[in-house]
């Protein structure tokens, strides 16, 4: 089955999405929806979505980006992958994601406003924890930039 679908405000986990738009795809135990569009709050998010429900659990598998995600007094951008799969609570301990960031006028206590940008791996069981590609934030007047293969840390501005 094809289509194409529309929903004005779509009520999800607490959330509410609005202007949803997505091409439908429908094939037996698989469901894409490509050229997925919504609005959350101020967040614009673009991607694809595929859903496999043809294994005893459904898994989920979101590319896409976010635009303009309220964070720390600031807005930060995002693109990559996100994956689970379950049902209920399953659905955030199975979380993983990878991909890129950047923000801007954050809040971090600095006295001016910082960017920061890097790549970020998440797996919901082990914890947030950044790349080894180097993360920079930067303060008018000053830059830090840390490697964050462990054991080091990002520095702060």
């Amino acid at each position: 089955m094809e289509g194409t679908i529309q929903i004005d405000h779509l009520a999800l986990a607490g959330s509410r999405l609005d202007g949803v738009r997505s091409r439908l795809e429908w094939d037996a135990g698989r469901v894409e929806f490509s050229n997925l569009d919504a609005t959350l709050a101020h967040t614009a998010i673009k991607g694809r979505l595929a859903v496999n429900l043809s294994g005893s659990l459904p898994a989920y598998r979101f590319t896409g980006q976010v635009k303009n995600l309220p964070w720390q007094s600031g807005g930060l951008d995002a693109g990559g992958s996100l994956t689970t799969s379950g049902i209920g609570a399953q659905l955030v301990t199975n979380l993983a994601s990878t991909g890129t960031f950047s923000g801007t006028g954050l809040d971090f206590g600095a006295v001016a406003p910082c960017r920061a940008s890097g790549n970020y791996s998440l797996l919901w069981r082990a914890a947030f924890r950044s790349s080894n590609s180097p993360v920079s934030t930067c303060a008018p007047t000053r830059t830090f930039t840390a490697d964050t293969a462990p054991p080091r840390t990002m520095a702060s501005c």
